[in-house]
């Protein structure tokens, strides 16, 4: 299941850490990590299940540093009950970053269709982080997943 939001399989023999045993990142905030990239960045999805509320933090490769982004939305398509919803998470203030005016390390959105929910499948659409863009990023969403290795 890890793999599954982590995208394709990697090793880590050039992160300096290729030889600990059970290498992992939490989410800082809870949910689940979707992985950017090779390693480069994390996004940790947080969902409210009782509001439909889906919050996503931009983080560096390890989940420790926010990282914010010029980005002026952020769109999430998930499929629930078979039918894909799209919820468009805008950036909002983060309180525990210290973010640069006109960029944001935080977006957030609700959709109805979200509420109840303990896990689902979905994609982030398009992601830029420093200067970088990761188009359609696979995910499935299981609360505290993390991101293993």
């Amino acid at each position: 299941m890890a793999l599954v939001a982590c995208g394709e399989p990697h090793d880590h023999s050039d992160h300096g850490h290729a030889a600990e045993k059970g290498h992992n990142h939490a989410a800082p905030y809870g949910g689940a990590l979707v992985e950017l990239g090779d390693h480069e960045f994390q996004v940790n999805l947080l969902l409210d299940a009782e509001s439909g509320k889906l919050e996503a933090y931009l983080f560096d490769g390890h989940a420790e540093h926010a990282v914010p982004s010029a980005m002026t939305s952020l769109t999430v398509r998930a499929t629930v009950d078979g039918k894909s919803v799209t919820i468009v998470l805008q950036p909002v203030a983060n309180p525990y970053a210290d973010d640069e005016q006109g960029k944001s390390s935080k977006f957030a959105g609700q959709s109805d269709a979200l509420k109840k929910l303990e896990e689902f499948e979905g994609e982030l659409e398009s992601v830029t982080i420093a200067g970088k863009t990761f188009e359609a990023v696979a995910f499935h969403y299981h609360p505290d997943q993390g991101h293993d290795h």
